[in-house]
């Protein structure tokens, strides 16, 4: 797969998207393959949602979308196991992981997965009711909102932390268009990349500035962080 552009912003309070781009789909899930270890979620949180340049987050503001985000929170294990089963018998590739609320007994999953296009503000909400409601009904329905953003992986240390993935095939983003009730009113266009592309570590994603946690990994985490920024 091509580079593919995301935003990150350092904490929940923060406003001002960064713009990165990393080399492929592959590289992305590798960043995000291993969970920070933290007793709090005071990490940086990740967004589909590319910005105009200058402007804060803010719905008005989002350009396009590079690829799907669905939260599947408090659902039983089957549920899951389903979702996974049948994203694979349609070959699209995801990556999936738990979040920082996950237990064996609380099953909470973060989907990830990759668009054939961009997806412009105005075909967004037909294409995420369509895709959800034919095979994802029960993700959380804020995932709809352009301006989402999510903590990239952690965990609390007494708790597990689990990923799936499967390389298939992005969301053919015409097809689920095509059974859309909306009708878009812009075509898609690609959102020019503004940053030279980047291999992305953990170190890309840090624990908050100036509120470092006791335990080591994250405060060296922090300051593998401080060192490229």
């Amino acid at each position: 797969m091509p580079p593919i552009s995301f935003s990150t912003f350092r904490q929940a309070t923060d406003t001002s998207p960064i713009r990165r781009t990393a080399p492929s789909w592959s590289a992305l899930v590798e960043s995000l393959s291993t969970s920070l270890v933290t007793p709090t979620k005071d990490v940086m949180l990740l967004s589909p949602a590319l910005y105009k340049p200058g402007t804060t987050r803010a719905n008005a503001n989002v350009e396009a979308l590079s690829f799907l985000m669905l939260d599947l929170d408090h659902r039983p294990q089957e549920e899951i196991n389903k979702l996974v089963d049948h994203l694979e018998e349609l070959d699209l590739t995801y990556f999936a992981h738990t979040t920082f609320s996950h237990t064996d007994e609380d099953q909470c999953w973060r989907f990830l997965l990759p668009t054939d296009r961009l997806v412009t503000p105005e075909e967004w909400p037909g294409f995420w009711k369509t895709f959800t409601k034919q095979h994802a009904p029960t993700t959380d329905p804020q995932t709809k909102d352009l301006a989402r953003f999510y903590y990239v992986p952690s965990h609390q240390p007494e708790h597990p932390h689990a990923t799936e993935q499967h390389q298939g095939k992005p969301i053919p983003v015409a097809e689920y268009l095509n059974a859309a009730v909306t009708s878009p009113t812009s075509t898609p266009e690609d959102v020019p990349h503004t940053e030279t592309p980047i291999t992305l570590t953990l170190k890309d994603f840090p624990l908050r500035k100036g509120k470092l946690p006791q335990h080591p990994e994250a405060q060296q985490k922090e300051e593998q962080y401080r060192q490229v920024t």
